[in-house]
């Protein structure tokens, strides 16, 4: 997610506007944002690390909660019945997933979102945004366990994408936050900033540019720079698309789970967009034989 900071220019006695960076705008909410953070990172490593049932158990769980959250936005309760079609969906499909069919798993997503989107359609837009959130969060999802679980990269690449995602969100916090300056998008969400939307993508520019130099060599470090650069502007992307639902349905956050980062769609939100950035243009590839799996 890109930066959250409502920062504001500092005022001298005399009216003038002061552009001097301070760390004074970093409060309390970034020892809550750490601390939440601290917990979550060993978690997120070691199921990467480990792979197998272990991260795709883990990445059920998230997925589920995120439809929890997402029901919770544009049903206005929890528990309806898109929650529960989108739920089975995601379980079926992980299922199959785990086991290695994920052209089933994927067909098993579509399938309940058409099916939450179908019965909700009589409620106006309602059915279209049931039917959307399978694709939001349960094809992303997915495709996250399928790049995991390939043989060769799959760890490599899956730290990676974690890492720059990491990188984007930190910096666009703490670039937005020491900077502030003009809004990014006042309409869709008035506390992100130009700083720190551009410190994020650069941060996470620069994150892919030192994994790839130690864990592939300094020939692939320049692309991997140009790579982790979309890949930090997907996950930009990524975090407007949520918040642009969240003003639709008039809603601040999509939980109070995580302390300092909202739901879990609120910090998960620029890693789905992201993780089709990546896996998309791979699956493509070894469908057509451009690379080997």
């Amino acid at each position: 997610m890109v930066d959250k900071s409502d920062k504001q220019p500092s005022v001298s006695p005399t009216g003038a506007s002061s552009s001097r960076v301070s760390i004074s705008g970093l409060g309390p909410s970034v020892v809550v944002r750490f601390f939440s953070a601290l917990a979550m990172v060993p978690v997120a490593i070691s199921a990467v690390y480990f792979g197998g049932l272990l991260f795709s158990f883990i990445v059920c769980v998230a997925t589920i909660i995120m439809i929890y959250e997402w029901s919770r936005m544009v049903d206005g309760y929890a528990f309806s019945i898109g929650f529960y079609l989108l739920c089975l969906a995601a379980i079926v499909a992980f299922g199959l997933a785990s086991q290695g069919y994920y052209a089933y798993g994927f067909i098993t997503a579509g399938f309940g979102g058409f099916l939450a989107w179908f019965i909700g359609s009589r409620k106006s837009e309602v059915g279209f945004w049931r039917g959307f959130g399978a694709l939001y969060m349960i094809v992303p999802s997915l495709a996250l366990i399928w790049l995991r679980h390939e043989p060769e990269y799959g760890r490599l690449l899956t730290f990676m994408l974690f890492f720059i995602v990491w990188g984007t969100d930190s910096g666009a916090y703490l670039f937005g936050k020491l900077l502030g300056g003009p809004k990014l998008s006042p309409e869709i969400s008035p506390k992100k900033t130009w700083s720190g939307t551009v410190g994020g993508i650069t941060t996470g520019a620069f994150v892919a540019f030192g994994f790839a130099y130690f864990a592939f060599g300094a020939p692939y470090a320049l692309v991997f720079f140009a790579i982790g650069c979309c890949l930090a502007i997907a996950s930009v992307l990524g975090d407007l698309m949520e918040s642009a639902v969240k003003r639709t349905f008039g809603v601040k956050d999509s939980s109070g789970l995580i302390p300092g980062h909202g739901g879990v769609l609120d910090r998960l939100d620029g890693m789905l967009i992201a993780t089709m950035a990546l896996t998309l243009p791979l699956y493509v590839f070894l469908i057509f034989g451009v690379i080997k799996g």
